[in-house]
């Protein structure tokens, strides 16, 4: 499985140790049962790492959103999902997710159908992972400090 980015890893460094394990468990989830071929990872409000099988956004077909307490699994086209068990949530037009709080929760075979299923018919799959790191809204790098020129 493919390490995770070590810009990931610092961006997970502000939520408490389960949180984080967590979310690198659902990743692990992601990218082990769907293999997608492109990984981007946004720090803003929250931290999402959204997955899918081309470098746009627009081709991201599932994502982890990592909140305080607990993560989202999330669908960009779960409201187009058959949900049978009632285990998404969300009532927008587009979007649905499933709130993840234990490891438990990734083990339901009902995750990995939702992943198999959001999977677009002919995406090309890949054992090579590409990860474009967004810069951090949340921490924004400090602006240069200009210095005016001493005068003699």
């Amino acid at each position: 499985m493919s390490a995770p980015h070590k810009e990931l890893i610092r961006y997970l460094a502000r939520f408490d140790p389960a949180i984080r394990e967590l979310a690198l468990d659902a990743r692990e989830v992601v990218l082990k049962t769907i293999a997608p071929s492109h990984e981007s990872v946004l720090d803003v409000y929250v931290l999402a790492m959204s997955f899918g099988f081309s470098e746009r956004m627009k081709d991201k077909v599932v994502y982890v959103a990592v909140y305080e307490k607990h993560v989202n699994l999330g669908f960009v086209r779960g409201a187009e999902l058959d949900d049978p068990e009632g285990v998404l949530l969300g009532d927008g037009k587009q979007m649905r997710h499933v709130q993840i709080k234990s490891s438990a929760d990734l083990g339901n075979p009902v995750i990995r159908d939702l992943l198999l299923r959001a999977v677009p018919e002919g995406a090309a799959r890949s054992k090579t992972l590409a990860t474009k790191i967004h810069p951090s809204k949340r921490h924004p790098a400090p602006a240069a400090r200009k210095t005016k020129p001493k005068r003699k």
